[in-house]
């Protein structure tokens, strides 16, 4: 590894493979699909393809003015899919049907969604032995005591991010008090000290132009608003409750109740 100027990109790979915490058969048999077929597929970054596989050890941070790439499909539209309401800010339940090991079990926050560039999500339940201060002392040459667990938020090779609650050191709002951000300087300030309402991320999960919406229609999700307490609240049985508050949200969907609760699964 080489030292940079603070800003640029910076390629880092961890020297030993990573486990997730409560979570190691999610490192057997990466490639293969699942029931429903390969879901959240990696789209190309700067040209490059990303490693596809769940146990990805390399980071990159990219510019800022490069991070709208992370939501460019590299292909085009699914055909015979209708435009569909922005899922930004909800949460993707994956069907117990979906066996693909890169998802079986996920809670995947929609970061950003639109129909002609598709989705951009972070898994929120996989947790990796990997710390911060590992990374950035790695990567930044300087020294680090935040000993916050890294996660894994998904298949695709991506920049480091963070989801958290300063409005200030922000790229955009996710949802109502979250915010994302991979800017190199915000980060800084963010791993200055470990705090609860911060999570690192490397990796992503993408969709290109309508694939989110056919997976959707094919039963591979549930969906349901996200709220802070599912980004920043334990993820330990984050995908049972989920599943339970997605069935209630449907339920009620489907009495279509105008004034719906924040919580379903408390009526």
């Amino acid at each position: 590894m080489t030292a940079t100027a603070e800003g640029a990109p910076t390629l880092f790979s961890f020297a030993e493979p990573l486990t997730y915490k409560g979570r190691a058969e999610a490192n057997q048999g990466a490639t293969q699909p699942g029931l429903l077929g390969s879901h959240g597929r990696c789209r190309e970054v700067n040209g490059s393809p990303p490693d596809a596989r769940p146990s990805t050890l390399t980071i990159q941070q990219y510019e800022p003015a490069q991070l709208t790439q992370l939501d460019r499909a590299s292909g085009h539209a699914a055909e015979g899919t209708a435009a569909m309401t922005s899922l930004q800010g909800s949460l993707l339940v994956a069907s117990p049907a979906l066996l693909d090991p890169n998802f079986r079990k996920t809670v995947v926050l929609i970061v950003r969604h639109s129909d002609e560039d598709g989705a951009v999500g972070l898994v929120l339940n996989r947790r990796t032995s990997a710390t911060i201060k590992e990374l950035w002392e790695r990567v930044r040459q300087e020294e680090c005591g935040n000993e916050t667990p890294l996660s894994l938020g998904g298949p695709c090779e991506g920049p480091l991010m963070a989801l958290h609650t300063e409005s200030a050191l922000g790229d955009m709002e996710v949802l109502p008090g979250v915010y994302f951000t991979a800017d190199g300087h915000q980060l800084k300030q963010l791993v200055s000290e470990p705090r609860d309402d911060v999570r690192f991320f490397f990796g992503y999960a993408g969709w290109g132009a309508g694939q989110l919406e056919m997976e959707l229609e094919g039963g591979a999700w549930r969906t349901e608003p996200a709220a802070i307490k599912h980004v920043f609240g334990s993820d330990q049985g984050l995908w049972d409750r989920s599943m339970t508050e997605a069935a209630g949200w449907e339920v009620l969907a489907a009495l279509k109740i105008k004034d719906l609760p924040s919580d379903p699964s408390m009526n």
